[in-house]
């Protein structure tokens, strides 16, 4: 008779007697033939509890074992007792008793022990007792709440082991008699930063002013210890902040670039993708240049600006007086300078966002030569004529003797001006009176001939016997000539600049 450990089993019996005996008792014994012992299984300690007689004294001995154990392995023996002295007997037949044993004691062992780096190599061993041996062994991974099986043998190698292979692993151990389970064992592979990347909040483009909050994460094991954020300039690299989130509270089109992160931790780091941050603004820096060369009274404007999303239109407005006129678009504006074109012109960039208005720049014509200033431009006029008395003053020191109608031309003095000041009034052309804050460029002036147009001062120095009659005064006249016709002489164009001495009639 055989059974599995934690059972019950029955043992039947049955007996007779010669008539006039009374039966006393009846009880179990074990390994009599043995010289084993003898005592009621009922007394002894290991069977306590577990052994139970349906002896009825007539001819019934049937015994009921519960609970088996691997040591309940015996031969065992019914016994009966009479009210006759001597007169007791004992079964003849005896039940070898086996005991099978399903896997008990399961468990698992993991090599190396300690930390499991990503890239090396694990071994689970299952081990159990079982009687017979055990038969089958398989592994289940435990990953949320669901199992599912991995290997059926006793040992599991994993070689390059990978985060993929982390979980709660455990063996079951089987014969032919039961199954037992071990319990788990929590495989931990750890691993540098990966999966880096990047979320930006909010998504799209950003508005100059508004709020930026970029997040980086990483699957990291143990977690990232540290994130570093990266903004790239051209081929520089700078450090722009050190925690996962990155939040700028009013971004500028200083912020627009390629970020990226870095994440680390105890076995290394490692960087996200890069994301590009485009931050849109309105027009700003706008102004206008004038083209160096004016060809035949041709006057070039060029119109330049900083925006995102680019300038879309570019329009052109002329100052004369109080009125504004719009004159034309697109970003270059060329006009022959007229007298009725004259005035004080600036441009306006436009885009989806807003607009801007750069300083005016006043372009005048004297005579039939074009001059080219920035608004406020009477200073440079002040400082032509300043120019002029000084090269009078110089030449009528190195005069000599009088010379009514005598006329000595002076070194050619080009006038240079242009304007480029800018404004963010997006309505009006920026105030450019201040004669201190006027930004000058080279504009050199061509005849219609194609020839230069010089600027001459002459000085013409009063009879020295009329000097005396009369009182100094000094005044300066200047005019442009008219550029003269081809089939006049080859001079070219002149401006001068004469310095009288008025009489005075005596008292």
């Amino acid at each position: 008779m055989c059974a599995v450990t934690g059972s019950s089993v029955v043992m039947p019996c049955s007996f007779t007697h010669p008539p006039g005996l009374t039966v006393t008792e009846v009880y179990w014994i074990t390994n009599a033939s043995h010289g084993g012992e003898t005592t009621d299984l009922r007394n002894r300690p290991q069977y306590e509890g577990r052994v139970q007689y349906s002896a009825d004294k007539e001819k019934n001995c049937t015994m009921t074992l519960s609970d088996v154990r691997v040591t309940d392995r015996a031969l065992y023996y019914a016994r009966i007792e009479t009210s006759t002295a001597g007169q007791r007997w004992q079964s003849h037949q005896r039940i070898t008793f086996t005991v099978k044993d399903p896997p008990k004691n399961t468990s698992v062992s993991v090599s190396p022990a300690g930390e499991i780096l990503e890239g090396s190599s694990v071994i689970l061993t299952c081990s159990s007792d079982a009687n017979p041996p055990v038969q089958s062994y398989t592994w289940y991974r435990r990953r949320g709440g669901a199992a599912s099986v991995v290997k059926s043998q006793q040992i599991y190698s994993m070689t390059n082991i990978t985060s993929e292979h982390s979980g709660l692993y455990y063996c079951m151990a089987e014969n032919q008699h039961g199954s037992r389970n071990s319990t788990e064992v929590h495989l931990d592979v750890q691993y540098a930063p990966k999966y880096v990347s990047i979320s930006a909040s909010p998504s799209g483009h950003l508005i100059e002013n508004s709020t930026m909050t970029l997040s980086c994460s990483s699957d990291a094991n143990p977690p990232v210890q540290s994130y570093t954020w990266h903004k790239m300039n051209e081929s520089a690299v700078s450090k722009a902040a050190a925690h996962q989130n990155y939040s700028i509270s009013a971004v500028s089109s200083e912020h627009s670039g390629d970020y990226y992160c870095q994440a680390q931790n105890k076995h290394g780091n490692r960087n996200s993708t890069v994301i590009h941050i485009s931050v849109l603004y309105s027009p700003k820096r706008t102004s206008v240049t004038l083209e160096d060369k004016l060809e035949n009274s041709l006057v070039t404007l060029t119109c330049s600006s900083d925006a995102n999303p680019p300038v879309e239109t570019y329009s052109w407005y002329r100052r004369t007086g109080d009125k504004t006129t719009e004159v034309g678009s697109g970003q270059i504006y060329s006009f022959t300078l007229t007298p009725a074109t004259a005035g004080l012109y600036h441009c306006q960039a436009n885009n989806r966002l807003g607009s801007q208005n750069s300083a005016p720049v006043e372009i005048s014509l004297t005579g039939d030569l074009p001059v080219a200033l920035v608004a406020g431009g009477g200073a440079s006029v002040l400082m032509v004529i300043t120019v002029l008395l000084a090269v009078f003053i110089y030449r009528r020191k190195r005069t000599i003797g009088p010379s009514s109608d005598a006329t000595q031309t002076s070194r050619a003095s080009q006038v240079n001006t242009q304007g480029a000041v800018t404004t963010s009034d997006p309505t009006q052309a920026a105030d450019t009176g201040d004669a201190d804050d006027v930004q000058y460029a080279s504009v050199h002036f061509k005849s219609c001939r194609g020839q230069d147009t010089a600027l001459y001062a002459t000085a013409q120095k009063p009879n020295p016997s009329r000097q005396q009659q009369m009182e100094d005064v000094e005044y300066a006249a200047v005019s442009f000539a008219r550029p003269i016709p081809a089939a006049s002489t080859k001079v070219d164009t002149e401006l001068y600049s004469t310095v009288n001495k008025s009489r005075k009639a005596k008292a």
